[in-house]
């Protein structure tokens, strides 16, 4: 089943380049720690971590039905226990933000919600 968060046409306002493994179109979930933080939830678009619990704290998620303690978490087990029918309602929603068009204008937070890949400690 096609989501429109998957849609080949998407462009998003973060620099991404065309060899990379995480386009718009593909928003995996991993748990990481950005600098000076905890462990979170967090999904990475091109050489950028998106740190998803920084952007439940702006309000990114309002509407979105879901826990802080999804994000705030050092595994993503709370996350996938939610089910396929929210991890897409989610996905969805971090498609939004991360595209040109976003009317949540999460860019005006990208020093707060995106971090190089190479400052963070991977953890899954």
């Amino acid at each position: 089943m096609q989501i429109e968060a998957n849609n080949p046409e998407l462009k998003s306002w973060v620099h991404v380049s065309p060899d990379t493994d995480f386009p718009i179109q593909n928003i995996p979930f991993g748990v990481a720690i950005p600098p000076g933080k905890t462990p979170r939830v967090c999904t990475i678009i091109g050489d950028k971590v998106v740190d998803l619990l920084e952007t439940y704290d702006l309000g990114l998620f309002d509407g979105v039905g879901v826990q802080r303690s999804v994000f705030y978490n050092r595994y993503i087990n709370d996350l996938m226990a939610l089910g396929k029918e929210k991890t897409r309602e989610i996905r969805q929603r971090i498609s939004e933000l991360l595209r040109v068009d976003d009317p949540h204008q999460a860019e005006l937070h990208s020093g707060r919600i995106l971090v190089p890949v190479s400052q963070c400690k991977l953890l899954m």
